[in-house]
């Protein structure tokens, strides 16, 4: 379910960007008065992050004392690599400078 978007609004708004009204009453009959045979379609989508409602990750402590994290989480520049590092960087007592997000 997806709540967070006005989508009819939003739809209303593309389509009044493109000349939708126009081209429906206008364009499109004049070019089929000419033979030719148009149309415009627009196709809403929403794009989802964070996939499902879990996430798990991989930590590895290599020989040098560095940390490795492997996470699937995608990020959008929310920051989540530098949130992840420092909760690991505190949980294992290291430096957030030496845990790398892969």
């Amino acid at each position: 379910m997806f709540d967070s978007g006005n989508y009819a609004a939003t739809l209303e708004k593309a389509a009044a960007m493109i000349g939708y009204e126009k081209f429906i009453k206008e364009e499109q009959p004049r070019l089929r008065a000419e033979g030719k045979h148009v149309g415009l379609g627009i196709v809403p989508f929403v794009e989802t992050s964070g996939v499902g409602p879990y996430e798990g990750a991989r930590v590895t402590v290599e020989t040098d004392g560095r940390v490795s994290v492997a996470t699937g989480v995608g990020t959008q520049g929310q920051g989540h690599f530098t949130s992840f590092a420092q909760i690991v960087a505190d949980q294992l007592g290291v430096s957030p400078r030496d845990v790398r997000l892969v």
